[in-house]
């Protein structure tokens, strides 16, 4: 069978972004599994030898098919020296290296796609109480590393102006991001990966039965509250997810990280906080 190799490419900044990359292609990949072997890279899940500095434990994006990266408000951290630029100078970040290399790629050989999404939220930063500044500074400058490189990446001049030489999927909510994503897969799988046919134009389906998404009984609740262990059919509430944990990481940034869900008797505040929040949150990065 056939494989279709996905690269994501982030800073550190994103991880509520990469764990619903996460769950949207494996959500994905179970609707094409009998045509493509679906094969995500998630660096964070993967054995690093401790001989080689983390870029040189990643593979390169030019051996991806297509390469998804979420940005922020982080570019993310310089590169080693060892990793020269072509034109002579170091990587501003992993993230740079690995959409240039991606890019360098996409001439050669037409491959990978590449897709880039902004979050457009405002961004927050820590307070930083003992530090006299020092973390808000580099915030700051993280945060100016990324415009000089979307900037650098969008825009190009011709004629004496700035005009638009690539597009951005740009989004403010949780939802919104999955939403594009999903399309995005089915797409493109879609078009790679088109369902057999018989010569009369029936589409033949396998006789192979999907494999089960999920085998801890029945994932209908009724009146039940979902658990944390449900977050896997725990669907729907992506918008909601998305709110609460803007809110926690505008307290968090006050040194206030509290947020009350409030709602009317059977409205869903157990299910979203237990099964939608929960599982969110002990994951490393979202807030």
């Amino acid at each position: 069978m056939s494989a279709y190799k996905i690269f994501i490419s982030s800073p550190g900044d994103v991880g509520r972004e990469r764990h619903l990359a996460e769950q949207v292609i494996r959500r994905v990949a179970a609707k094409f599994q009998d045509r493509v072997e679906v094969q995500p890279y998630f660096w964070e899940y993967e054995p690093m030898e401790s001989t080689r500095d983390y870029q040189e434990n990643i593979p390169l994006t030019s051996d991806f098919d297509l390469v998804i990266c979420v940005l922020w408000k982080r570019l993310g951290s310089p590169l080693s020296i060892k990793h020269e630029r072509p034109g002579g100078g170091r990587w501003r970040s992993g993230t740079e290296f690995e959409l240039v290399t991606a890019v360098e790629s996409k001439k050669a050989r037409g491959a990978p796609d590449i897709f880039i999404f902004k979050n457009d939220t405002k961004p927050t930063f820590e307070a930083d109480e003992e530090g006299e500044g020092a973390r808000t500074e580099a915030d700051l400058a993280q945060w100016k590393a990324l415009i000089a490189f979307i900037k650098e990446w969008c825009e190009r001049e011709q004629d004496g102006q700035r005009v638009f030489a690539a597009a951005l999927n740009r989004y403010q909510a949780l939802d919104q991001f999955e939403r594009v994503l999903e399309k995005l897969l089915l797409g493109k799988l879609n078009e790679r990966f088109s369902p057999a046919s018989d010569r009369s134009g029936f589409e033949l389906r396998s006789l192979r039965p999907p494999a089960p998404t999920w085998t801890e009984g029945s994932p209908f609740r009724g009146l039940e509250a979902f658990q944390f262990v449900h977050a896997p059919v725990f669907c729907g509430r992506t918008h909601a997810i998305g709110e609460v944990f803007d809110r926690l990481r505008r307290k968090a940034a006050h040194g206030r990280s509290f947020v009350l869900i409030l709602g009317s008797s059977g409205s869903g505040k157990s299910s979203l906080a237990m099964a939608g929040v929960l599982p969110l949150l002990v994951k490393p990065g979202t807030i």
